[in-house]
């Protein structure tokens, strides 16, 4: 397992792991892992507590001579952020904000956007923007725009996800 964090601007979450067939319980009740198959790392540690909370984006299947099932899975997963890279402002719904708190646009984007997955929002008071969501924007994109639109020369801001689907905004 590998596991890479950072709220640094254009990256997110990422999560490596390989898994073997052989005497995998796991493997043993459900028959394969899976593209898109929801991921959730928890520390054994209970003061850790949950440390990742995606989905696999690529994954790789080898099998081994002599072995009659699937061997190992190679698999890299993307955070819950990337359901945002994903999708895009469709046909029917391109909106415009002018002068809208940041905070308020955001929740907007991802709610009107991304509710189709499960998501939720935590945000805290941004200042005002002006914002156009095109048709076909990606909807990641967006977010991206908002964080450099409230960003001022005193305070940084950034988004991110944490392991539930919540989206968060903060400075």
């Amino acid at each position: 397992v590998e596991y890479d964090s950072s709220i640094a601007p254009g990256t997110r979450d990422t999560l490596n792991f390989t898994a073997l067939g052989v005497d995998n319980p796991y493997i043993a009740r459900f028959t394969t892992i899976a593209m898109g198959q929801p991921v959730y790392l928890v520390s054994t540690d209970a003061a850790v507590g949950d440390i990742f909370g995606g989905y696999i984006d690529t994954c790789t299947v080898a099998n081994y001579p002599g072995y009659p099932a699937v061997y190992s899975w190679a698999c890299t997963c993307a955070s819950w952020a990337g359901l945002a890279m994903r999708r895009v402002v469709p046909p029917t719904l391109p909106t415009t904000w002018t002068g809208v708190a940041g905070d308020i646009v955001f929740a907007q984007v991802v709610l009107t956007y991304l509710s189709n997955d499960g998501v939720d929002v935590s945000t805290t008071a941004a200042p005002a923007i002006n914002l156009a969501a095109a048709t076909g924007a990606n909807v990641g994109q967006l977010l991206d725009q908002i964080v450099q639109l409230v960003t001022t020369s005193t305070q940084a801001w950034y988004w991110t996800t944490d392991v539930w689907r919540t989206f968060i905004l903060a400075p």
